[in-house]
């Protein structure tokens, strides 16, 4: 059986356990045969529900017991799948349990048989589903909000585009603190933190990428200088200063609103769907959020937005992190201006 059984007598000796039981309790059956229970797990404070449960079938013989306990196995590095890293120490199992009494020939209660179940997969799923779903709300709340400002604002003002770039790192900053303090994300789930070798595999193909989008600007503008002579006469060919004050900060920018974009709703998205074999849908989706959040900008910069986060999605989802597509969102967002187009088009 892929569950784990074990049966306890009526003087409360364990008399059996399967392979199944022996892996997920983390003990071995030939080290407690015919020990009693108490002796062998009631030492355990952590393992208090574990214990009760089938205690509590001893003294309600006519009924089946059954709940869902946390679970600590005494070398606390037990894990739910084979496939799983290791559980760290303080990360418990979660088992289904059901407790009932096992007959003999003549219908006389022989002792308890609890069938054990390892969910801990199972509720983990279902504990990221929860918070996937959560996290997107809040994503959404957070373009909400950011909306809600920027019309606020232009009511009063003209309002400039670096103040609401502020606002949405200001916002960012809070859902990844929230994220961070009050779900089980970590800073590799959110693409922050990656292994050593392959952030260095990360950034240097964010720098090529990055690289042939700058080369492809300069052939652009060589372009358009042939073809709209009249229009780039007044522009500089490439001039860092095209862009404002504000936007010579854009590599910092840039890191941000990938962490929203990618590293949060992505991420949310991809917990929702975690069954789903169709990942176009979710990076779209994620997609049309981060092109919701240049609004302010006109739709021209909203579809530019849209394609970039459309595409560097992929990059995210193949390089487990947000600072390749960093590079690549700085190249596009900061370079695009240095060769003039924001003039031109935008």
């Amino acid at each position: 059986m892929s569950d784990g059984i074990m049966v306890i007598n009526m003087s409360g000796h364990i008399m059996f356990m399967n392979a199944a039981a022996e892996d997920v309790l983390g003990v071995k059956f030939s080290r407690l045969s015919e020990q009693l229970f108490a002796a062998a797990f009631i030492a355990d404070e952590r393992n208090d529900a574990f214990n009760q449960l089938i205690i509590n079938a001893t003294y309600d013989k006519d009924a089946v017991h059954h709940g869902r306990v946390d679970y600590h196995p005494p070398d606390g590095d037990k894990t739910s799948d084979k496939d799983d890293a290791i559980l760290p120490l303080s990360a418990p199992l979660s088992l289904d349990l059901t407790v009932s009494f096992v007959y003999d020939d003549d219908d006389n209660k022989e002792g308890v048989v609890v069938l054990i179940e390892d969910v801990t997969k199972l509720v983990k799923v279902e504990r990221e589903k929860r918070e996937g779903i959560q996290l997107f709300s809040y994503g959404l709340c957070v373009v909400v909000l950011f909306l809600f400002i920027w019309q606020i604002l232009s009511a009063f003002m003209e309002v400039p585009n670096w103040l609401m770039a502020r606002v949405m790192e200001l916002l960012t900053f809070s859902l990844a603190v929230f994220a961070l303090t009050q779900t089980s994300l970590t800073l590799k789930d959110i693409g922050l933190v990656a292994p050593l070798r392959q952030i260095r595999v990360t950034l240097i193909r964010g720098a090529a990428i990055g690289a042939v989008i700058i080369a492809l600007f300069a052939v652009a503008r060589l372009i358009v200088d042939q073809i709209m002579p009249e229009t780039t006469a007044s522009i500089p060919f490439f001039d860092w200063h095209l862009n404002e004050p504000a936007q010579q900060t854009y590599f910092f920018v840039a890191p941000f609103q990938e962490l929203l974009a990618k590293g949060i709703v992505l991420t949310a998205l991809l917990r929702i769907f975690y069954d789903s074999k169709n990942i176009l849908p979710i990076v779209f989706g994620s997609s049309m959020l981060f092109a919701a959040m240049h609004v302010n900008y006109g739709i021209s910069m909203m579809t530019v937005a849209f394609v970039m986060c459309f595409v560097t999605g992929w990059l995210y989802l193949k390089d487990k992190n947000i600072w390749g597509c960093a590079i690549v969102h700085f190249c596009l967002g900061f370079f695009v201006t240095c060769f003039g187009f924001e003039q031109m088009f935008l």
